[in-house]
């Protein structure tokens, strides 16, 4: 006889044995404010960027026929609100952009050449100053620099060959087009705990990103690219740093293109509960439904609520730490339910505005009417599966692509800061091997050897700054 299982208890199996087949009409979603806690207790920085070009019609405003300039100076000079004075250089590079990154809420001032053969308002080499530039925290300031034109003295038929290449305009050479602003380095926030095992012990796998951070590390922003349109998402790099590393190498992977929701459950009362994915990718011609593959799993990092319109981290029930490559979208304020079970659920994101959830209200109760069905006898796991205008009897192979909710595509719209690991030294590597793949460092033990070692773990950012911590490898 099987157990009674509760709703929330048969969602997060990873096998559903008690299917249930319901047509439901259900409610347009609102959406809720996360609560203050998921919020980062630094001052968030923001970023300055645009892109340097010839304004033909002297409007001011960049449009698509007119040239960006590359090899352009770009200074940013200031103080933050504090008081601190701020001055950062950067070129702009081959597409004429310019991007100042992690400044802190201030007042700025941009000064940009001057620009080889490029004409300026009193005829020198082209120069441009932008004042008075407020930034505000965790704000994207846009701010393009608009120039006259080229000197006649750099006008020459050679620009003019259908044979011209960069090589023969005369500007200087593009730049990174980045600076960091208020850099800081990566430091460890958790000491790697030393490990000790017995001869001939599986593996000791490592998950770095819970023990390493860096200031700089802001929320990132993604956009799951469904066919009812893009959600785009903000996530949590520092508050649920292992479980946003463990979705960056989803996405990193292309695992989750072309993966389709898979459940959306529906709670006794028949309200909306969550829509779960990331766990199967269609394949057309013939059509058949695969299993992602998964990575190691991902410590649990209960932290935010619950709350509508969060991502959080689907699990295997009674097991907190089993979470891998599934999520689901809460469809309703499910805190009573999933903060107090299981460890509570891992929430790492949230919708970031209504244009998102508007998309969210389509995958759930779309025009071409969405229902739930019963496909568990394919596969346990669909036994509340989302179908768009299916009323076949040969599950999979008689569906198409506009059968299901899926995600086409994910596109990272934001990632200011991330960290990459890498080992630096190993006193015994015939007692151990350690290697990194992404951001998990996994420990080989040689048969039959005992013995004790020194691992050595060194952590960049994008910029290049590095701290290395050191731990102890101990087989008897």
């Amino acid at each position: 006889m099987r157990p009674v299982l509760t709703i929330w208890q048969r969602l997060f199996r990873q096998n559903h044995p008690n299917p249930q087949n319901r047509r439901q009409r259900r409610a347009r979603l609102e959406l809720e404010v996360l609560e203050n806690r998921t919020l980062l207790t630094a001052t968030p920085s923001g970023t300055i960027s645009g892109v340097a070009f010839v304004d033909v019609n002297n409007n001011g405003v960049r449009e698509a026929s007119e040239a960006k300039l590359p090899g352009i100076p770009v200074t940013l000079s200031g103080s933050t609100t504090t008081g601190t004075p701020v001055n950062a250089s950067t070129t702009t590079d081959g597409d004429g952009a310019y991007n100042f990154l992690f400044v802190l809420p201030g007042t700025y001032q941009i000064t940009a050449g001057p620009g080889k053969s490029l004409l300026s308002s009193n005829g020198a080499e082209g120069t441009k100053v932008i004042s008075g530039l407020v930034l505000s925290a965790d704000q994207t300031l846009a701010q393009d620099l608009a120039f006259r034109g080229l000197a006649p003295e750099a006008i020459s038929c050679r620009l003019f060959l259908t044979t011209s290449t960069p090589a023969d305009l005369p500007f200087d050479s593009a730049g990174s087009g980045k600076a960091q602003v208020a850099d800081s380095s990566p430091f460890v926030k958790t000491a790697i705990t030393n490990v000790s095992v017995v001869k001939n012990a599986a593996n000791t796998v490592i998950d770095l990103a819970g023990n390493f951070d860096d200031t700089d590390l802001t929320n990132s922003q993604i956009a799951l690219n469904t066919n009812f349109g893009t959600m785009n998402v903000e996530l949590f790099d520092r508050a649920a740093p292992r479980t946003v590393a463990n979705f960056f190498n989803y996405i990193d992977s292309g695992r989750y293109d072309n993966s389709i929701f898979h459940r959306l459950a529906i709670n006794p009362d028949n309200s909306r509960f969550v829509l779960q994915g990331g766990g199967f990718k269609l394949q057309e011609n013939p059509s058949t439904i695969t299993t992602i593959p998964t990575d190691a799993t991902v410590q649990n990092e209960f932290g935010a609520s619950n709350t509508i319109g969060t991502l959080a981290m689907a699990k295997v029930g009674n097991d907190p730490n089993s979470a891998t490559d599934q999520f689901f979208i809460n469809l309703n304020n499910n805190s009573a339910n999933l903060d107090n079970q299981n460890g509570g659920f891992t929430v790492f994101g949230r919708l970031v505005g209504a244009a998102d959830q508007a998309v969210l209200n389509a995958l759930v109760d779309s025009p071409a009417t969405v229902t739930v069905k019963n496909e568990s006898a394919s596969n346990g796991a669909f036994d509340n599966i989302p179908m768009i205008n299916y009323n076949g009897n040969n599950f999979p192979t008689d569906t198409t692509s506009a059968n299901y909710d899926i995600v086409k595509s994910v596109t990272i719209v934001r990632q200011n800061e991330e960290l990459t690991y890498s080992v630096t030294a190993n006193t015994n590597p015939g007692l151990v091997t350690a290697t990194i793949n992404n951001n998990r460092l996994t420990l080989n033990y040689t048969p039959n050897q005992s013995g004790t070692a020194t691992i050595t773990v060194l952590a960049t950012d994008k910029f290049g700054a590095t701290v290395q911590t050191s731990f102890n490898v101990t087989v008897t």
